[in-house]
């Protein structure tokens, strides 16, 4: 069978598989002033924004992703607020200069800026098995300075965002970045090379023990700093102190869809000396006004997650959320720690329900935080206009409902600012937050992830412009897929298990010339406790291709509507789930045509889900045996 446009499978995937996806970016800012006119002396002040981003493709013939690096840069009219359109966006940013697009050699692991973004730092992995080497490269600007081979030192670099992060000291004189532990020589001999070592699973399996390792960039002197536990999310202080995470190994599993596991944050010198535990399970800690009157009941800090350092505010930012007979992902807390005072401040805390409002910050529908992970930088400081006094802004994103959406966060009060148009039909995830701007890409079932930068705007509240970085030029055979697919979402009443969830429906705008109606793919999420949002998956977008309706299912326990609807479904596996995804396929089988004049084809449905969504699927073809085709 062909699709749409008379594509076989191969051709399909590997058309949408072709097309560049961001997966990070980084950016700084130049000041400048410019004279213009006609020699009248008019000046206007202008900053230069550098950008440098990452996509990634996967290449089918070679069977390997394939990244490749861009560099773009800027200016952006300070004083110009005007043409802003109704969505935000601002014809703002004029690029000035673009570099051709560079794969990435495959040895590069890393590449991290200094703060000031005069260095850089690249992480190198060459070599196979036993024969690997690590090196990191300095570079000032872009010449290379420096060579540093760190392979008797430490085993393979941590850059998951569980676990990895790369800190500069203040004067960008020393780097400290998590890493695999080596085995001293005795404990590689003879037996004990077959000793069981458990490991994180899930993309760090057979990986050892994660460690800090500190590299002075001057002497050339690095030093692992041992620790108990595994340790992650790794920062030098002002006062030239280590603070990170400490996990708890007792009990390993895997680190990226299991949060729920107990941790916390420590504090040492550069030598590894005077360690000190200073976010723990008995710290007292202070509310913002807000929550006071929202919750009273004081719940302990089970865990650290995102631990993110502020060196303006000699801070600790990071969230938390329920251990103990918790499941392995729910709604998590916000708190800040005061290095200098050493204070712990919640600032938006769990919650229960949606509600139309959450506390005194009157944001209708606040479903509570649901992020693993901070963005690097996520605290911003900004003069409020009518000379009010400084504020911090914390920047992040999280699901609410069928949406991934971004926030600003008022540190003072919690006021909790939503910066997307919750009309838009689409998914956002911060990459990169650098004083007034932030980096992002946006996407949808009908859209792949571009890059957009966002102008923060300050008056007595908090606003965003975004302008559209990244350019993808589609292939004539992937524009027509992509403008064939169509969206919308519905919230599904489940009366015989009182329950009530939401689904988004993908569908097609035209049918292959063999199809008259369109099959119905069942397709809930994997979790349980994850969920389903408008992001972009190229599977579906090529079952759209060839007729299919595809309905994503947030089923009772999805993510992202609060913690009561997480904690519904536990004690109820097999039941809550599989109930709600049947009335899903009944829903639709009523729903029988789209507005474009599609029918469904009810007697044709399948199934999909892998995981969670593999189990549902394992009970659904055994409660219902006809229901499905394959």
């Amino acid at each position: 069978m062909k699709n749409f446009i008379g594509k076989d499978e191969l051709e399909t995937i590997t058309t949408l598989t072709s097309i560049p996806k961001v997966v990070s970016a980084n950016l700084t800012t130049r000041n400048k002033s410019i004279t213009y006119g006609n020699g009248n002396g008019n000046t206007t002040s202008l900053e230069v924004v550098d950008i440098n981003y990452i996509t990634t493709i996967k290449d089918q013939v070679k069977n390997k992703v394939r990244s490749y690096k861009k560099s773009i840069s800027g200016i952006i009219d300070i004083n110009n607020n005007e043409n802003e359109n109704k969505l935000g966006h601002s014809p703002n940013f004029l690029p000035i200069s673009s570099l051709f697009t560079q794969e990435l050699n495959e040895t590069i692991v890393k590449s991290c800026p200094s703060p000031s973004g005069e260095k850089l730092i690249v992480l190198l992995c060459i070599g196979q098995g036993d024969k690997k080497e690590y090196i990191i490269e300095l570079y000032n600007k872009d010449l290379l300075v420096d060579s540093y081979n760190v392979t008797k030192a430490h085993g393979n670099y941590y850059t998951d965002e569980h676990f990895w992060s790369l800190s500069w000291s203040k004067d960008e004189t020393k780097i400290a970045y998590i890493v695999e532990e080596k085995k001293n020589e005795e404990d590689t001999k003879g037996y004990k090379t077959y000793l069981y070592e458990e490991d994180w699973g899930e993309k760090n399996d057979k990986r050892k023990k994660p460690q800090i390792a500190l590299l002075d960039l001057i002497t050339k002197e690095i030093k692992i700093i041992k620790t108990d536990n595994s340790v992650g999310h790794v920062s030098i202080t002002n006062d030239d102190k280590l603070v990170f995470v400490q996990f708890n190994d007792k009990l390993k599993y895997g680190m990226i869809y299991c949060s729920n596991r107990y941790s916390t944050a420590c504090q040492c010198d550069l030598n590894g000396e005077n360690m000190e535990y200073i976010i723990h399970s008995t710290l007292q800690y202070e509310k913002v006004p807000t929550i006071k009157n929202f919750n009273d009941s004081w719940t302990p800090i089970d865990n650290v997650r995102g631990l993110r350092y502020d060196s303006n505010s000699h801070s600790l930012y990071f969230l938390s959320n329920v251990v103990t007979n918790y499941p392995h992902d729910s709604c998590s807390r916000l708190f800040k720690y005061d290095l200098n005072n050493k204070v712990c401040t919640l600032i938006v805390d769990y919650v229960e329900e949606i509600s139309d409002a959450y506390s005194d910050s009157v944001l209708k529908g606040f479903p509570g935080l649901f992020t693993h992970q901070l963005p690097l930088n996520c605290s911003q400081h900004y003069q409020m206009a009518n000379n009010q006094q400084k504020e911090t802004f914390i920047f992040l994103h999280t699901n609410w409902k069928v949406r991934q959406t971004i926030l600003a966060i008022k540190e003072s009060t919690g006021t909790i600012v939503d910066l997307i148009d919750d009309k838009l039909k689409t998914d956002w995830e911060i990459l990169a937050v650098y004083q007034n701007y932030i980096l992002a890409t946006s996407c949808s079932p009908s859209q792949p992830p571009y890059l957009l930068l966002g102008k923060i705007k300050i008056t007595d509240t908090i606003s965003i412009q975004w302008n559209q970085i990244s350019t993808t030029e589609y292939s004539k055979d992937a524009n027509a897929i992509l403008k064939n697919i169509k969206v919308m979402d519905k919230t599904i009443k489940n009366t015989e298990a009182g329950t009530e969830f939401d689904i988004i429906i993908i569908y097609p705008e035209k049918l292959p010339s063999e199809l008259q109606k369109s099959p119905l793919v069942i397709h809930p999420h994997g979790g349980p406790h994850s969920v389903s949002t408008f992001e972009y998956v190229n599977i579906l977008a090529g079952l759209v291709s060839y007729g299919y309706t595809v309905v994503r299912i947030n089923y009772t326990g999805s993510v992202g509507y609060g913690q009561k609807k997480v904690l519904q479904l536990v004690e109820k596996i097999g039941e809550l789930d599989i109930s709600d995804v049947y009335t899903a396929g009944e829903e639709m089988k009523k729903l029988k045509k789209f507005d474009n004049g599609i029918e469904i084809d009810t007697n044709k449905i399948f199934y999909y889900g892998g995981s969670h969504g593999g189990f549902i699927g394992s009970h659904m073809i055994s409660k219902y045996p006809d229901y499905f085709k394959a």
